[in-house]
């Protein structure tokens, strides 16, 4: 007897279409992060532009002694126009600077449209070879010449040598002082040789070492070497170990 075959219709399990909106969770990140984005940059851009946070007020806190406020305004004018945010510090500061005389710069911004620019002048103490010019450091700056004051004393030598050399005119002085013999000018020349010129014109020719050993030693022989004298000594040249030429 054969076999009775029974069928049974299978049908698939398919699981229901989810939302369209459920797969939007995985981009909100994505869209967060694109929106804030470019809300920060549009607001990056609005405070940049000039004419929503201009600079109404400049505030100068100068000396005036060699740089005057006008001048000084003229390099502050461009960057003003460029906004209170949109404005470099940093590159306003290196403009002013380039001026000369001037040492040293501070540019502050003050909130909400106010600008606080303060310089120092550089303190010349004396000229330094045909152009140059040196400040209480020893560092050559080189302003017009005209604007160089009249008096200061005159140090030429190797650019590397300017710091030494301020700090031997000042212990050469104290030196001197004692017979009232004040310096004129330094020489240095390429062979580290120096030479001094007192405001007397007499040339004082030290050599490249013991210079303050050589210059007590003229100190102390000064008042028989000008005793009875008439005439202005021309040069004292105390390369010599143990004595000196004087013409």
């Amino acid at each position: 007897m054969a076999k009775r075959l029974t069928y049974k219709l299978h049908r698939s399990q398919r699981s229901s279409p989810r939302p369209s909106w459920l797969h939007l969770r995985w981009w909100m990140p994505t869209i967060l992060l694109a929106t804030l984005t470019a809300l920060c940059w549009s607001g990056w851009q609005w405070v940049r532009d000039p004419t929503h946070l201009p600079i109404t007020h400049v505030y100068i806190q100068a000396p005036q002694k060699h740089v005057s406020r006008e001048v000084i305004k003229t390099k502050i004018t461009p960057y003003t126009q460029q906004g209170f945010i949109g404005m470099s510090v940093a590159e306003l500061q290196q403009a002013i600077k380039e001026l000369p005389w001037l040492a040293k710069v501070t540019v502050k911004r003050v909130w909400p449209d106010s600008l606080v620019v303060t310089v120092e002048e550089q303190q010349a103490v004396a000229r330094w070879g045909k152009l140059g010019v040196l400040n209480s450091q020893g560092e050559v700056f080189y302003p017009a010449i005209d604007s160089v004051p009249n008096g200061l004393p005159l140090l030429h030598g190797p650019d590397e040598m300017a710091k030494t050399i301020l700090s031997s005119y000042d212990t050469f002085g104290k030196l001197l002082a004692d017979e009232e013999l004040k310096i004129k000018a330094i020489r240095v020349d390429a062979r580290r040789s120096w030479e001094l010129t007192l405001e007397n014109n007499t040339i004082i020719r030290l050599g490249r070492t013991e210079f303050e050993q050589r210059l007590e030693r003229l100190v102390k022989a000064w008042p028989k070497l000008m005793k009875d004298r008439k005439e202005p000594i021309i040069s004292v040249d105390l390369r010599y170990p143990n004595g000196m030429a004087v013409k």
